[in-house]
C-alpha cells in the first residue's frame, strides 16, 4: 500500500471513530490469550473448525463486513464451528503472534493447523468456496 492510500484510509478511519461498534455481538470478544487458547483447544479437540476474526472498531471495512460475518455464523452451527473475535487494539501481543497486517483478517483452523487465512471483507459464498 502506498503512503497516499494509507492516508486516505486513515482519514476514513478517523471519520468513523464515533460510529457504532461492530454488531457481531453473538460472538463474544476474546478477553485474554488464555481464553483464546482454551477455546481453541476445546473446539479443535472435539473435531470442530475454528474461525478467528481479527477486527478493530474504528475500521470501516470491519464494520461493513459484520453482516457477512453474521451470515457465516448463521450458516455453521456451534456443533461444527467455533467463532472467535479479537479486537486488535486490545490484544497487540496476539496481533504480533498471528502476524496480523490488516483488518479484518480471518484465520480458519482445522485439526490444530491453520487451514486458511483471509484478509479484508469476505462475501460468505466466496469464503465458503475457499475454505
Amino acid at each position: 500500500m502506498d503512503f497516499k492510500t494509507f492516508l486516505v484510509l486513515l482519514g476514513m478511519a478517523v471519520a468513523v471513530t464515533k460510529a457504532a461498534p461492530n454488531s457481531d455481538h453473538r460472538v463474544p470478544t476474546v478477553r485474554t490469550e488464555d481464553e483464546l487458547i482454551r477455546g481453541l483447544e476445546g473446539a479443535l479437540s472435539n473435531g470442530r473448525t475454528a474461525v478467528i476474526r481479527f477486527y478493530a472498531d474504528w475500521c470501516p471495512v470491519c464494520q461493513a463486513d459484520v453482516h457477512e460475518f453474521n451470515k457465516l455464523i448463521d450458516k455453521y452451527p456451534e456443533s461444527s464451528t467455533k467463532f472467535f473475535r479479537i479486537d486488535v487494539d486490545q490484544h497487540p501481543q496476539l496481533v504480533s503472534e498471528y502476524g496480523i497486517k490488516a483488518v479484518p483478517t480471518y484465520f480458519v483452523l482445522r485439526r490444530n493447523t491453520a487451514h486458511s487465512t483471509f484478509h479484508g471483507a469476505q462475501d460468505v459464498d466466496n469464503f465458503l468456496q475457499r475454505v
